[in-house]
C-alpha cells in the first residue's frame, strides 16, 4: 500500500457488523484505517464492548473509535434496555449546567470503561421545527442561548474525563422538517440559520475537538453543507475559528447516496474541508471502504482533491484519539435517574391504582435512535404483575377493544410525538372520549396536549430512566417504591448491609450537589430577607419537621441570633401531618411578612401540612421555598424557589429518615449556615457569634479570639468580660485598639459583620 492509499484510508470511519472484530477489519486498521464507529449491533455488554475496542487497539494504540452515545433515545452501549441517562431536552428543561455536565461526566466515565475515546454528541441543534422528524427530543431546546450553555456544559463534562466531544449537526439541522437519513433536507429561513449558530460558537469556545456536519441545504447555498467548502471551510473554519477535527454525517445516509453518491461525496467533503468520513449506519462491509479508498486516490491523481488538504484531513483525524487523560473517578449511574425525576412533569391527578392497562401507541423509530425499547408498560409490570399492556403501532386502532378491555381499570396511554403522528392523536382523543379519566404519558417532545386529557405527564425523552421516572409518579412517591436492591436486606451480612446503607447515603450527597444553583438562590434570597429585618420560618412534619427544628434550635447558639429570627414550626404526631387547616392557623399565627422567608420541608412534596402552611405564606408575600426529595411535587411547583433533592427508594422503602433524611439536614445545614456566612456570622471560618454558655464553649470562644488576634490568654479574658461575653466585639477590640464601646458602635454600622468593620477602619 502506498502512502497517498494509506492516506485516503486514514480518514475512513466505518462500522462493521458482530460483537467482535471482523478480519477484514483488523487488516485495515494495521493498514492505518483512521477509525471505526459502533453501533448497537456491535454492543452485547459492557465488558465484550471493552474486550472488542481492546482487540481493535492491540493492533494500533492510535485508532479512533467513536460511538453514538447522547443519552436519551439515541444510545448504543444501551440499545438492548434503553439508555441509564435522559436525554438533552430533559436535560434542557430542568435547565440545570452542573447537572448537565454531571450526566456527560457520567456517560465518558462508561465510554472510558468501554475503550471508547470519541462520542459523537452532543446534539448542537436548536429545534426550533416542532415538526423535525429526525432532532426533537435530541436537542436542548428551542432556544438558542439555551441550547449553547448546555452545550458547552456537555462538552466540558465529555471532554474532562478523557473523551472527545463531536457537536453535531453543522450548521444546524433543528429547523427541518425531513429526516436527513431518508433524502436532502433544506433550511429556508436565514434568520433560524443564524440564530442556529449560537449553540456551535459556546462548544468551540469549550474547546470541542470535533464538529460533525448535517446532510441539509442552507440559504445561499446550493450545496449539502456536508460538502460545501462556503461552509465547512469558509464559515467553521474560518469564520468561527474552529481547529479541530470535520466529521461526515453519514455518508452512507439517503441525503447523500441518494443524490451525488457516497463515493462522490465523500470526495467533495474532503475538498470542502471535512477530514473524517463516517459510514457504516446502513453500509457495513469492507467493499464500502475500498470503494472511498478508491475515490479518495483517483481524485487527488485527477487534480479534484490536493494532497496536502488530504494529508491535514488524515492528520485531523488521527489527533482525535485523546491521549494522557487520568483516569476517570467511578461512574455514578444514579445521576442519569435524578436528572429524569428532576425533568418529569405532571399536571392533573396522575396516580393510578392497581392492574391497569398501558396502551403504548407506537410510531415507527427514529432513524437515529434505531430499535431502542421504551415506553412505560414493562416498567409498570415489574411493579405490578396484573398490568395489562397493549402495544399498538398499525393506524387502524381498534379503539372499541381498548375500552373494552380497560373496563373498570386504570388506563394509561403512552405516546411519542404525538403532534406529527395523526393516527395516534385521533386513536387517543377516541379513547379520551370514552375513558376522560385516562392518563396521556407524552415521551417525546409535548407540542400538543390532547384538549381532553386531564391528567397529562411529560417525560421529555423516552429513555429508560425518563419511563421510570414516569412510572414513579404514575406509581407514587419514588421514596415510597420499593428499592431494588433490598429484597433480601434481612439475609445480608451486618457489614454489607451497613456498606449498602452507607453507598445509599453517599448518592445522597451527590445528589444535593447537583442542586447546588437552587440552593445558593434560596441562600441569596433569604439572607436579603433576614439582612431586612425578616425571619426565616421552617414548616414541616414527621422527619421533615424535626430536622428543621434541630436546624432552628441550633442557630442561635451558633450564630448569636435571637429566638425570634429562625423558628421552625412542627405538625404534631400521628394525623397532625394530614391538617391542612393546623398548617394554615400555625401559619397565621406566626404572623408572617413579606420581609419573611418560608421553607416548607417535605420529602414527598405532598404534606397537607405544609401545603397549607406555604400557601398561606405566598398570600402574606413571604418568600416560599421548598425541600423536597421527589421532583414534580405540588409543594415545589408552588414554590418561588424549589429545591428538589431527587433521592429515590430507600433501603427500607418509606422511610425517609434514611437518604432522604440525609440530604435534608445537608440542604438544611447550608442553608442557615450560607444565610448567616452571607450576613457576617462567620469570620475566616470560625463562629465568631457563638454564644458561650458551657465551658466548652467558652473555651472555643477563647481559643478562637487568641488564633485570629495573636493576643495573650490575660488580654483575651480581659477583652472577652469587657464584650460581656462576644466573641466578636473582642475581636474587634483586640485587633483594633478599641474600646468595648467604640467596637460595638464600628460593628452596627456594618450591619455586625466583622470582616466589614475591620476593613472600614482600616482605610
Amino acid at each position: 500500500m502506498d502512502d497517498l492509499e494509506r492516506l485516503a484510508l486514514g480518514c475512513l470511519l466505518p462500522g462493521f457488523d458482530g460483537t467482535v472484530a471482523p478480519e477484514w477489519v483488523r487488516r485495515r486498521v494495521a493498514e492505518g484505517l483512521g477509525g471505526v464507529v459502533l453501533y448497537g449491533r456491535n454492543v452485547r455488554t459492557p465488558e465484550q464492548v471493552a474486550s472488542l475496542t481492546a482487540q481493535l487497539r492491540a493492533d494500533r494504540a492510535d485508532l479512533v473509535v467513536a460511538i453514538d452515545e447522547e443519552g436519551g433515545d439515541v444510545t448504543r452501549l444501551e440499545a438492548s434496555t434503553g439508555s441509564s441517562y435522559p436525554g438533552n431536552l430533559a436535560l434542557g428543561q430542568v435547565d440545570d449546567v452542573a447537572l448537565t455536565r454531571a450526566v456527560a461526566e457520567a456517560i465518558a466515565g462508561d465510554l472510558r470503561a468501554a475503550g471508547i475515546g470519541l462520542d459523537l454528541a452532543p446534539v448542537a441543534d436548536v429545534n426550533s421545527n416542532p415538526n423535525n422528524p429526525v432532532i426533537g427530543v435530541r436537542s436542548f431546546g428551542a432556544e438558542p442561548e439555551l441550547v449553547a450553555r448546555h452545550v458547552r456544559a456537555f462538552v466540558d463534562g465529555l471532554q474532562s474525563r478523557g473523551v472527545a466531544a463531536c457537536a453535531k449537526h453543522f450548521p444546524g439541522h433543528g429547523d427541518t422538517a425531513v429526516d436527513s437519513h431518508e433524502s436532502l433536507p433544506t433550511v429556508t429561513d436565514a434568520a433560524s440559520a443564524v440564530a442556529a449558530l449560537v449553540p456551535f460558537r459556546a462548544a468551540i469556545a469549550a474547546r470541542v475537538q470535533a464538529i460533525m456536519t448535517a446532510h441539509i441545504l442552507v440559504p445561499a447555498d446550493d450545496l449539502p453543507a456536508t460538502l460545501s467548502r462556503r461552509i465547512l471551510t469558509g464559515l467553521l473554519r474560518q469564520d468561527l475559528g474552529f481547529t479541530g477535527c470535520i466529521i461526515t454525517d453519514g455518508m452512507d445516509m439517503g441525503a447523500i447516496s441518494r443524490t451525488v453518491g457516497t463515493e462522490e461525496g465523500t470526495v467533495l467533503a474532503l475538498a470542502a474541508g471535512a477530514d473524517a468520513i463516517c459510514t457504516g449506519g446502513w453500509f457495513a462491509d469492507e467493499s464500502v471502504v475500498d470503494r472511498l479508498q478508491r475515490a479518495i486516490v483517483r481524485a487527488v491523481h485527477d487534480g479534484r482533491l490536493s494532497e496536502a488538504r488530504l494529508r491535514e484531513a488524515a492528520r485531523r483525524t488521527r489527533e482525535l484519539v485523546p491521549r494522557g487523560a487520568p483516569a476517570p473517578p467511578p461512574t455514578d449511574r444514579g445521576v442519569g435517574l435524578s436528572a429524569a425525576r428532576r425533568a418529569v412533569h405532571a399536571e392533573g391527578n396522575v396516580r393510578i391504582g392497581l392492574a391497569p392497562v398501558v396502551v403504548e401507541l407506537s410510531p415507527a423509530p427514529l432513524q437515529a435512535a434505531g430499535a431502542v425499547p421504551w415506553g412505560l408498560g414493562d416498567l409498570l409490570a415489574q411493579r405490578d404483575p396484573a398490568v395489562t399492556v397493549l402495544r399498538v403501532s398499525d393506524p387502524s386502532v381498534d379503539v372499541h377493544e381498548i375500552v373494552r378491555q380497560s373496563l373498570r381499570r386504570p388506563l394509561v396511554i403512552v405516546v411519542r410525538d404525538l403532534h406529527r403522528h395523526p393516527w395516534a392523536a385521533l386513536a387517543t382523543e377516541a379513547i379520551l372520549d370514552r375513558r376522560s379519566d385516562a392518563v396521556i404519558v407524552e415521551m417525546g417532545t409535548p407540542v400538543s396536549r390532547p384538549a381532553a386529557a386531564a391528567a397529562y405527564v411529560t417525560t421529555y425523552g423516552a429513555g429508560r430512566v425518563n419511563g421510570m421516572a414516569a412510572v414513579e409518579l404514575l406509581t407514587g412517591a419514588s421514596t415510597e417504591q420499593p428499592h431494588g436492591e433490598t429484597d433480601a436486606l434481612g439475609r445480608l451480612a451486618t457489614r454489607e448491609l451497613l456498606a449498602l446503607m452507607h453507598a445509599e447515603d453517599v448518592r445522597a450527597v451527590q445528589v444535593v450537589g447537583q442542586s447546588l444553583d437552587r440552593i445558593a438562590e434560596a441562600v441569596e434570597r433569604i439572607a436579603d430577607r433576614v439582612r431586612a429585618g425578616g425571619r426565616l420560618h421552617y414548616f414541616g412534619a414527621g422527619t421533615s419537621g424535626r430536622l428543621a427544628a434541630l436546624d432552628a434550635h441550633e442557630c442561635p447558639a451558633t450564630f448569636g441570633l435571637g429566638d425570634d429570627v429562625v423558628i421552625a414550626h412542627v405538625a404534631g404526631e400521628g394525623a397532625a401531618e394530614d391538617d391542612s387547616e393546623l398548617g394554615r392557623a400555625d401559619a397565621v399565627q406566626a404572623g408572617l411578612r413579606p420581609v419573611d422567608a418560608v421553607v416548607g420541608v417535605s420529602a414527598s412534596g405532598q404534606t397537607p401540612y405544609v401545603l397549607a402552611a406555604m400557601d398561606q405564606a405566598r398570600r402574606d408575600g413571604a418568600l416560599s421555598v421548598a425541600l423536597v426529595s421527589v421532583p414534580g411535587s405540588e409543594l415545589a411547583r408552588a414554590a418561588d424557589v424549589a429545591i428538589e433533592v431527587a433521592t429515590g427508594p430507600e433501603v427500607v422503602a418509606g422511610s425517609t429518615r434514611l437518604k432522604a433524611g440525609t440530604a435534608q439536614k445537608t440542604v438544611l445545614n447550608m442553608l442557615s449556615t450560607g444565610v448567616f456566612a452571607r450576613l457576617g456570622h462567620v469570620y475566616r471560618g470560625r463562629m465568631v457569634d457563638v454564644v458561650p454558655q458551657n465551658e466548652k464553649l467558652r473555651r472555643r470562644a477563647r481559643a478562637m479570639i487568641a488564633d485570629l488576634t495573636g493576643a495573650a490568654p490575660a488580654a483575651v479574658e480581659r477583652a472577652l468580660e469587657e464584650a460581656e461575653g462576644s466573641a466578636k466585639l473582642a475581636i474587634l477590640m483586640l485587633q483594633a485598639g478599641l474600646s468595648a464601646e467604640a467596637a460595638r458602635m464600628a460593628l452596627t454600622r456594618m450591619g455586625g459583620d466583622l470582616a466589614m468593620a475591620l476593613e472600614d477602619l482600616e482605610r
